[in-house]
């Protein structure tokens, strides 16, 4: 749910893989965060952003050859 607080919950039904190539960016472009999450098997995944400042940030999630780009909120 947005804001989030301690984590940004995904769902990624469409893809078989088993990991997704998170970046999470500043709305200047600067990048704060990177990681590699597990999907689980119903395609739903999880980022830890306690370490982000509350806040509006882009996220990018990169499975296999798709990449997706959405808004997140961090409330503190």
């Amino acid at each position: 749910p947005q804001p989030a607080y301690d984590a940004i919950n995904m769902n990624l039904p469409e893809t078989s893989a088993t990991s997704a190539d998170v970046t999470v960016y500043d709305l200047v472009g600067n990048m704060l965060m990177r990681d590699v999450i597990a999907i689980d098997r119903s395609g739903d995944a999880s980022l830890d952003v306690r370490q982000l400042e509350a806040g509006s940030y882009v996220l990018t999630a990169r499975v296999a050859d798709t990449v997706r780009s959405t808004m997140i909120i961090i409330a503190r």
